[in-house]
């Protein structure tokens, strides 16, 4: 038998970074900076006759309507899913029907009901205002 010890013993080296590369000089020997320039935004110049303040409120106004424009077709589609699926958790039917009518028979009933209580109280204010009344002609008021 052999043996293979010294070889499996050995661990695995970390992979080297490669190296920076220098700077590039100028001609007097210095380094030079090579890189790109970062540019401010450009400012929009308006005409001195319009205040400052209508740039944003127009900006404002422009956004709006765009917003207007592409939200409302959104909100539209939103609410015909939101009728469709109302439409669909209706009941209708013979059963609905039956209620209903049951329904609107008891309310018949109810105002009935109502209308003869306040004829019941009409006639008793009445009966009552005529007993405080005194007698007409002279009488007594006693009976």
């Amino acid at each position: 038998m052999t043996m293979l010890a010294p070889q499996a013993a050995q661990a695995p080296t970390a992979p080297q970074a490669p190296p920076i590369p220098p700077l590039p000089t100028g001609p007097d020997g210095a380094q030079a900076v090579v890189g790109t320039a970062v540019q401010p935004p450009s400012i929009v110049q308006v005409s001195p006759d319009i205040p400052p303040e209508v740039v944003p409120i127009v900006g404002i106004v422009f956004g709006s309507i765009a917003m207007m424009v592409i939200l409302t077709p959104i909100v539209r589609g939103i609410m015909r899913m939101i009728e469709r699926w109302q439409d669909k958790s209706l009941v209708h039917g013979p059963a609905v029907a039956q209620q209903l009518a049951q329904l609107q028979q008891s309310i018949d009933t109810l105002a009935i009901e109502v209308e003869r209580i306040s004829e019941s109280q009409r006639f008793q204010s009445k009966v009552l205002a005529e007993r405080d009344r005194p007698a007409i002609g002279g009488g007594s008021a006693e009976r």
